[in-house]
């Protein structure tokens, strides 16, 4: 399987769909464009409208491929720029939470679900999680975690071993941001099919980028 550092041990494969490719993605771009603009907290603009808003710190979402929609959370804190930056061919450690993106707001903090969950409240699983005190909630949930790698997912930048909308959205990134990623199908595994998402399904990704090393 190509992505074999996101594959984990779960349930059976799922169905395939018939519907074709011009017709599902569009549709997949349409409705992330809309719910970032109206849905996502806080509501997000495109980079170019960024670049020509009046607001001092205009919240915007970058567009990679066809498509990746990446937004840096604390994008204009202070110290941020002192932080490593991210280049194509650098290696990162990352913390993840995966998840089919069903054009809603998705809670991944683990503060935060678990207040969730103490007030008896309906949470979002990721088919996929490295975030350690995620295995107590999973397990909670029903699911057999003796497979589920809780150790920190380290790649080379480009080196083609996990999904292209995560390659293409990292770089310009700085250690420490938590980055969300919304994908389409085809920049989070194209037309493969594996056994934890359905075919063809759009997903989010959010990503904590706990350490950069620079390459020569």
């Amino acid at each position: 399987m190509k992505y074999g550092l996101f594959v984990i041990a779960l349930c059976a494969l799922c169905m395939a769909g018939g519907c074709a490719e011009e017709d599902v993605l569009p549709g997949q771009q349409s409705k992330m464009a809309s719910y970032l603009s109206g849905t996502h907290q806080p509501r997000l603009m495109t980079e170019e409208e960024a670049e020509a808003s009046l607001e001092t710190e205009p919240q915007f979402y970058t567009a990679f491929g066809n498509t990746a929609y990446r937004y840096i959370r604390h994008y204009y804190d202070v110290e941020r720029q002192d932080r490593v930056l991210v280049d194509w061919g650098d290696r990162v450690s990352v913390t993840l939470w995966c998840y089919e993106f069903a054009f809603k707001n998705i809670t991944f903090e683990y503060d935060q679900v678990m207040e969730m969950i103490e007030r008896k409240r309906t949470i979002d699983l990721p088919y996929f999680t490295n975030e350690p005190r995620w295995e107590r909630i999973l397990q909670a949930a029903g699911l057999n975690t003796e497979y589920w790698p809780f150790e920190a997912r380290t790649f080379r930048v480009g080196d083609g071993t996990t999904a292209p909308g995560l390659d293409q959205s990292l770089a310009g990134c700085r250690e420490r941001d938590t980055v969300e990623l919304y994908m389409t199908y085809t920049m989070a595994y194209g037309d493969e099919m594996i056994g934890v998402v359905p075919y063809r399904s759009p997903v989010a990704w959010f990503v904590s980028i706990d350490k950069v090393e620079k390459t020569d």
